[in-house]
């Protein structure tokens, strides 16, 4: 299509000079051959100027950057094109119609330059929207296969089958806190069924249900659980994708709780960066138990699900030490009008 739409060009101006009567048929497609392939050619640098900005750039940039170079390019390309057409042309006639063409060549070169430089931004803005769309488009489709996956496997039937049981036996005992607990998992439920409304939630909103799990197992395994939060005021109304946390203490859960006799200790903090909230997950677990095996979105499904929503690949670490499996977490705040 580049070749194409310039072998137009070159063919309008060589009429445009035939037309003209100021040069002979040799003499005009020589000229339009020339001038317009080294145009052509030279045209091709604003392309990787402004694929070097990146996706945005302001004015400023874009007229610093490609429109000022330019300037020098179009003389560039005057000057050489001009120096072999005379050397091909020495007539006299010939030349001193290349002189008087100077002013108009210049307007020309602005003008495909300038013509060219919108046609690589649309290009540009084009692709980037389709990328955006295709982002778009699997970010929904791994969050309702998430979203089936979690109901499938995370709200699994023995989770609450498990739940259910340990809420029937506290009716024997302690009616009140069986009541509580039927409670919590109902907003539980209620929140996993209800959260595709939004796909960014806060994370005050994702710790709370965290908790009401956290609660409703802790039921079951009394004090083999043991939850240590901190979470300062100014993170809580921080965004984060909903129930990205939820595999990670499942994780914790079934490899610390069923895995092992001992105590299972859950440490959670967060702090806000410059960059949004820093999140670090960790518990501890027998290195030596057997593994079990199961289904789950697991922690590289996690990974995708940041590189969809933030388009970054570095947001998510985790390690094990010794006992203890820690997972690292940044969420960028994304701006008004940003992906």
């Amino acid at each position: 299509m580049f070749l194409i739409l310039w072998s137009v060009v070159t063919s309008g101006q060589v009429m445009v000079l035939l037309s003209s009567g100021e040069t002979g048929f040799v003499e005009a497609l020589v000229d339009g051959l020339v001038y317009n392939l080294l145009l052509m050619i030279f045209s091709i640098t604003p392309w990787y100027m402004l694929n070097a900005m990146g996706g945005s750039f302001s004015t400023r940039q874009l007229l610093v950057n490609v429109l000022l170079p330019g300037l020098i390019l179009i003389g560039l390309w005057l000057f050489l094109a001009y120096q072999i057409m005379l050397l091909l042309f020495p007539d006299p006639a010939y030349q001193q119609f290349a002189a008087m063409a100077v002013p108009y060549r210049v307007i020309y070169g602005l003008l495909l330059y300038t013509i060219v430089v919108m046609v690589y931004l649309l290009h540009n803005s084009f692709h980037d929207m389709q990328i955006k769309n295709q982002r778009m488009n699997e970010l929904s489709n791994l969050v309702r296969d998430s979203e089936i996956n979690a109901l499938k496997a995370q709200i699994n039937p023995h989770f609450l089958f498990n739940s259910l049981n340990s809420i029937a036996s506290l009716t024997m005992f302690d009616p009140s806190k069986a009541r509580e607990m039927v409670i919590k998992l109902s907003e539980y439920m209620r929140y996993i069924i209800r959260r595709n409304e939004k796909e960014l939630m806060t994370l005050e909103d994702e710790m709370a249900n965290i908790n009401r799990y956290l609660d409703i197992e802790m039921t079951r395994f009394g004090d083999r659980i043991e939850v240590h939060t901190q979470m300062p005021a100014n993170c809580s109304k921080l965004l984060i994708p909903n129930m990205v946390l939820q595999p990670i203490f499942e994780n914790a859960i079934k490899h610390g709780v069923h895995e092992s006799d001992e105590t299972v200790r859950i440490i959670t903090h967060c702090k806000e960066t410059e960059e949004g909230i820093k999140m670090v997950i960790a518990n501890n677990f027998d290195p030596i138990a057997p593994t079990t095996t199961g289904k789950g979105i697991g922690l590289e499904n996690i990974r995708r699900r940041l590189n969809l929503t933030y388009n970054r690949s570095d947001l998510l670490q985790y390690e094990k030490l010794g006992n203890l499996f820690t997972v690292i977490l940044t969420f960028p705040q994304l701006k008004p009008g940003n992906d």
